[in-house]
């Protein structure tokens, strides 16, 4: 059977409405910013529901592991990006990360490479095996979530990029930060890369 997968930019596959619901129902205190949140990807044109599957894998929507105290629930690594706190990006509000966020996926790093544009593709660089983590499975959680939140449609999954090199950007999360898949450590992109999608967007 063939995988689907999903660009990461293109028109939004989950309405403002349905955004606001998925993150009251999970009691996420991104909840309150899930207007403004949406906005910051939409503007970047990247698919809103991307951005919302990766803070549920890497930390409940923002209710623990680095997240809590940092409203940074992407995991980001500090790279110029917010303030620094413990090597951490720290941001003042939920929308200040999903800016970040949003400049990194809309990058020539991820939304606008031609190996890691895709919800199946890019945690070959964010979240490498050579950092001891299952891209297979991070990219396959994002799809089935993008899925579950009413996306139809999709295109043919290809496979594995050929060149899956990253930088690592978090340490490892639990099994309590992130329910749906293994644990994994985050990787978002060489430090170059993100360094100047925080220049010229502000991520990374």
């Amino acid at each position: 059977m063939t995988l689907i997968d999903y660009p990461i930019l293109g028109t939004p596959t989950i309405s403002m409405a349905s955004f606001h619901n998925v993150l009251a129902n999970a009691g996420s205190p991104m909840a309150a910013e899930s207007n403004s949140v949406y906005a910051a990807f939409v503007a970047k044109g990247v698919n809103p529901a991307i951005g919302l599957a990766i803070a549920q894998h890497e930390s409940s929507f923002g209710k623990a592991g680095i997240a809590v105290g940092r409203n940074n629930p992407y995991g980001m690594r500090y790279y110029g990006q917010g303030t620094n706190k413990g090597g951490w990006s720290a941001f003042s509000s939920y929308t200040a990360a999903a800016v970040a966020e949003a400049s990194l996926l809309a990058s020539s790093t991820y939304g606008k490479s031609s190996n890691y544009n895709t919800a199946r593709t890019f945690p070959y660089r964010y979240a490498p095996s050579s950092d001891g983590n299952s891209p297979a499975n991070y990219g396959s959680t994002v799809a089935s979530l993008i899925r579950q939140w009413g996306a139809t449609g999709g295109i043919p999954y290809k496979g594995a990029p050929a060149s899956t090199s990253a930088k690592p950007a978090a340490k490892p999360t639990t099994k309590a930060i992130a329910p749906v898949a293994p644990s994994h450590k985050k990787a978002a992109a060489a430090a170059g890369g993100i360094g100047a999608a925080v220049v010229l967007a502000l991520i990374l």
